[in-house]
């Protein structure tokens, strides 16, 4: 929506008689299916300059004009856009419990698990891994249980004493615009900068807790870090022993080449380096 100066163009065809940019912005509202939907003239020589895009027209109601109480090269538009919020559904998801896993027993099933017999040099590679992997989440299947985790649609800081507190502003404002009396005004934006104050608050309690936990739990604080950047997990270009790469298989090469050399199984071995010895 603007002052598009384009008043030698018929909307309701999409045609001109001018060449050069007019030609090149009709083209563009023609390939992102836009709709001029304002026919008022705006202006004292009756131009029809300020205009309105959008793609869902149906939305709209029809553009008018409003007149003014002192001069000016345009006159002031308005509409109606009729907007039904559709709240996220929330979906229910079945993950493992890893707290609560039989560990002891799935190491003890894997140590058991015939590797050799799903090993044959006439099958391909993919075959024996998807045999492989098949027969790895059988086995967590068996001794990690799952839980039912719900996808939260409000950031982690947002608790019950905040949702109460927009509830009641909610109420407030309801009761405003029913009454339009002064002290429900004055109710309402008190609660609203109590919201607001209380919102800051449980927002830097968050993030200074985030710093506590960056070594403890770094998911969680990397899980909020890339909500607030824009930035690529992996630098575009990465080295190792002065080895610069840039594609993701060189990448993918070069953590595998890193891994294994810091690798190794100390004297206090644990079960998986026990793992690695029966499976060489």
């Amino acid at each position: 929506m603007g002052d598009f100066n384009l008043p030698g163009v018929d909307w309701t065809y999409l045609d001109t008689d001018r060449d050069g940019s007019v030609n090149s912005f009709i083209d563009i509202v023609g390939d992102f299916h836009l709709t001029q939907i304002n026919y008022v003239p705006s202006t004292h020589h009756g131009n029809l300059l300020d205009l309105v895009f959008c793609n869902f027209p149906e939305k709209f109601s029809p553009v008018s004009k409003v007149d003014l109480d002192f001069d000016s090269d345009h006159a002031i538009i308005e509409f109606k856009v009729d907007i039904q919020p559709h709240p996220k559904a929330k979906i229910c998801r079945h993950v493992y419990d890893f707290k609560n896993g039989d560990f002891t027993g799935l190491i003890n099933y894997l140590e058991a698990f015939p590797l050799s017999e799903n090993i044959d040099p006439y099958i391909s590679i993919d075959t024996i891994w998807e045999r492989w992997l098949t027969a790895v989440k059988s086995a967590v299947d068996k001794f990690v249980p799952k839980k039912v985790v719900k996808d939260m649609t409000a950031p982690p800081w947002i608790n019950s004493e905040v949702r109460h507190l927009q509830k009641c502003k909610h109420i407030a404002w309801a009761k405003v615009k029913q009454t339009d009396k002064l002290s429900h005004w004055d109710k309402f934006r008190r609660l609203r900068n109590k919201l607001k104050t209380k919102l800051n608050a449980k927002y830097s309690k968050y993030v200074i807790n985030l710093g506590d936990l960056v070594l403890s739990n770094p998911k969680r604080f990397w899980s909020f870090f890339h909500t607030k950047t824009k930035s690529k997990t992996l630098p575009n270009r990465m080295n190792f022993h002065d080895n610069y790469v840039e594609s993701a298989q060189d990448k993918a090469d070069m953590f595998n080449e890193f891994f294994f050399s810091v690798f190794n199984c100390t004297d206090d071995e644990t079960p998986l380096c026990q793992m690695c010895q029966k499976f060489p």
